[in-house]
């Protein structure tokens, strides 16, 4: 059962990679004679670890829709085998099978992993810094203001039109487009400019703290004020 163990999936889907290594042990161990055992369970008990193997498969599966392609979790080789294994039910292969990727979860996904990879690296704040260089040389690891930070993340994501930062108050006028968006909002004045993440657990990602870390780039889990603010969104997003 400790391999069974193996598989369990955090609520946030964090352990998306160990259990897809654990499906292939399960596969390779004793060329499927796993599987023999299982089935030979008395009902009652094939039912119980059944379904909890199960609930554990669709738990990766939703997050398989952000990261499939990504970390090639539970790729078509590895469906095509527990399905000939009959390891689980037909439904819940179709599911693993036809999860197809989200493109505005794909791109708020990149989208975080920017802000994540500035978040940890950043050495603090420079007003320009990253500033008047192509964006794809920007690093996590120098010193960046708000616009510029910004700028980063979503060239990254690919919402971002230009090669290099534009500042807070273009942020305001020219990027994406007005309102509040769905996933995400920047908001920007003449002074300026952050990001308010709607489906994170971080609320936003900001070069000023607010009673939560030091200045620089990085994710923070504390609101702030937004009233003197002009929101902006990108399409779809």
């Amino acid at each position: 059962m400790e391999l069974y163990r193996n598989l369990r999936v955090g609520s946030r889907g964090q352990d998306v990679a160990g259990a897809k290594r654990a499906v292939y042990k399960l596969l390779a161990r004793d060329n499927g004679k796993w599987w023999t055992y299982y089935e030979k369970m008395p009902d009652k008990s094939r039912k119980t670890f059944g379904f909890r193997f199960r609930t554990h498969l669709i738990k990766a599966q939703k997050q398989m829709a952000i990261k499939r392609d990504r970390l090639g979790v539970f790729g078509q080789y590895t469906l095509n085998t527990l399905d000939e294994l009959k390891c689980v039910d037909h439904i819940s292969v179709k599911l693993l099978n036809t999860a197809k990727p989200n493109p505005a979860e794909q791109k708020f996904e990149k989208l975080i992993a920017s802000m994540e990879s500035m978040s940890a690296h950043t050495p603090g704040y420079q007003l320009g810094g990253g500033h008047g260089i192509l964006l794809s040389n920007v690093s996590p690891y120098q010193k960046l203001d708000c616009s510029s930070s910004s700028s980063k993340a979503l060239y990254d994501a690919g919402m971002f039109p230009w090669s290099t930062a534009i500042v807070s108050g273009e942020f305001a006028r020219i990027w994406g487009e007005p309102g509040e968006g769905q996933y995400f909002t920047v908001y920007a004045n003449s002074e300026h400019v952050f990001v308010r993440l709607h489906k994170s657990r971080w609320w936003r990602f900001d070069t000023s703290p607010h009673g939560d870390g030091g200045r620089g780039p990085r994710l923070r889990f504390l609101p702030r004020r937004t009233s003197s603010f002009t929101k902006r969104h990108w399409p779809g997003l």
